[in-house]
């Protein structure tokens, strides 16, 4: 499987898209002014299946409010799937704008199995960020897409009207107990392992 992280102005939230067997998901489209990420997509020459989001926040998705050809198929967990249409539990107030994703969406529920195309992986609730925040999870590749729930040295913030800051633990927990050569492509900054995270990363020394 190929990763193809894309970081664009002005929220510099990562966005990947991935490709196997000729197909693609995208991953939190966090930006697409001028079709700047759909001209990525046509550069890729795969055939786009969907959109995976982590968390219903304005930044991973606010590609989705400009796109021009056809709309792709919208997953997320099922307990953010509300917040994509209210500006102030997608934080879009938080950057002075009222915007509302208002489309149809595929609901994911807590350990699920998901076939996409050549693709399969799982579903991890990791709410505390936002209450429906999910990691994807593609054990034969050893990849985790952890959103906002986890990033190389820190974590997501719990301070958002949306968060869950009481079950932040019990999510960080549940990405513990991967094999520590899981990477983990977080939603801003860099790559990382779960591994290196158990060494360096302050916010899992609970498990010590």
């Amino acid at each position: 499987m190929e990763i193809r992280k894309i970081t664009l102005s002005p929220y510099f939230a990562n966005s990947y898209l991935i490709t196997k067997d000729g197909y693609s998901l995208l991953i939190d489209p966090g930006y697409n002014f001028n079709g700047a990420l759909e001209k990525e997509i046509d550069r890729n020459g795969a055939k786009l299946l969907g959109v995976l989001l982590t968390h219903s926040h304005y930044d991973h998705f606010a590609a989705l409010l400009d796109w021009n050809g056809d709309f792709p198929k919208v997953y997320i967990g099922r307990n953010d799937a509300y917040a994509l249409k209210d500006p102030r539990r997608n934080a879009s107030l938080l950057f002075g704008d009222e915007n509302r994703l208002d489309c149809d969406v595929i609901s994911l529920d807590e350990s699920q199995k998901v076939t996409i195309g050549p693709f399969d992986f799982s579903v991890i609730d990791t709410p505390f960020h936002t209450e429906g925040s999910v990691c994807y999870y593609f054990k034969e590749e050893g990849v985790l897409f952890s959103g906002d729930t986890l990033f190389k040295g820190s974590i997501g913030r719990n301070d958002f009207p949306e968060s869950v800051p009481g079950k932040m633990v019990e999510s960080l927990s549940k990405l513990i107990g991967l094999p520590s050569e899981t990477v983990v492509y977080p939603g801003h900054g860099d790559d990382s392992t779960i591994g290196q995270e158990l060494v360096s990363n302050a916010y899992l020394r609970f498990n010590k």
